[in-house]
């Protein structure tokens, strides 16, 4: 799956995540924008000094080479570190490795009150997390039980 167009979600509070705004791959693949959404922009805060509350496409800043791949401000901050990387290359396997497949196959189940979706209407995030999640809790006592 290429994911061109990302959706970012705050995750302040986990039983109600807010959408923030699209994350799109710059031109060239090398680095990741983002466009606040009209009720972050309404509601929400600039998630850094570099990223305030205006309604424009945010590109990261600096020349984009294969070895300075990065995302805009805060959004850069939520990508998984080199160790992170290296994971999501042998566990995920994604057929590209862009910075956006990195944001994604990072998941949520992380430090860190940002979150990516491929939706922006709902939070959807990638659903293959190496830990259970607590509405799994039921199924995993009755496997275990067997």
């Amino acid at each position: 799956m290429r994911l061109d167009d990302l959706y970012l979600w705050h995750l302040g509070d986990p039983a109600t995540p807010r959408y923030v705004g699209a994350l799109k791959l710059v031109p060239a693949g090398k680095g990741v924008s983002l466009h606040y959404g009209k009720q972050w922009l309404a509601n929400g805060f600039a998630l850094s000094e570099d990223l305030p509350l205006v309604d424009t496409e945010f590109f990261p800043p600096g020349r984009l080479t294969a070895d300075t791949q990065r995302a805009v401000g805060a959004v850069d901050d939520a990508r998984p570190d080199r160790w992170g990387e290296k994971v999501i290359r042998f566990v995920g396997k994604p057929k590209r490795l862009s910075l956006m497949e990195y944001l994604y196959y990072a998941g949520d189940d992380r430090f860190g009150a940002l979150g990516v979706s491929t939706s922006s209407s709902n939070y959807s995030p990638l659903a293959l997390g190496p830990l259970p999640r607590l509405e799994d809790a039921q199924q995993l006592s009755e496997v275990a039980a067997k």
